[in-house]
């Protein structure tokens, strides 16, 4: 993401633990948050950091494409839901959405959960 917003400074947490501590002692404007930490799951800082009531927005990244994981993350108030092989237009394309307050989950999941939901749930602003 270094070519997005190079005057950012990126921080990287070694486990769940470490990202509560730094979210604790840092404004963070963005995570990026994957679902299968090893013996973690992203989905529980997720939940954390909702339940703070932080600003920080929670952009999860991830290479599950289950749909059990992008509805809780939704439920959970996930700020963006990408697929790491997204092409970078559209996780650029979700950060600038997330930015201005909006959501943005990756096409490939809106296409896959049904035709029903597609008109309200790719970007919600």
């Amino acid at each position: 993401m270094q070519a997005y917003k190079s005057e950012e400074e990126i921080v990287c947490a070694s486990s769940i633990e470490n990202a509560m501590e730094i979210l604790k002692a840092h404004t963070v404007h963005t995570a990026f948050v994957d679902i299968y930490l090893g013996a973690e799951n992203g989905l529980d800082l997720l939940a954390w950091v909702k339940k703070q009531k932080m600003k920080t927005n929670v952009f999860i990244i991830t290479s599950s494409s289950r749909q059990s994981d992008f509805a809780k993350a939704r439920a959970l108030g996930a700020d963006a839901y990408v697929l790491k092989d997204a092409f970078l237009d559209e996780i650029i394309c979700g950060l600038k959405v997330v930015e201005k307050g909006g959501r943005f989950y990756s096409t490939a999941l809106i296409d896959k959960m049904g035709s029903g939901q597609k008109q309200n749930s790719l970007i919600a602003t």
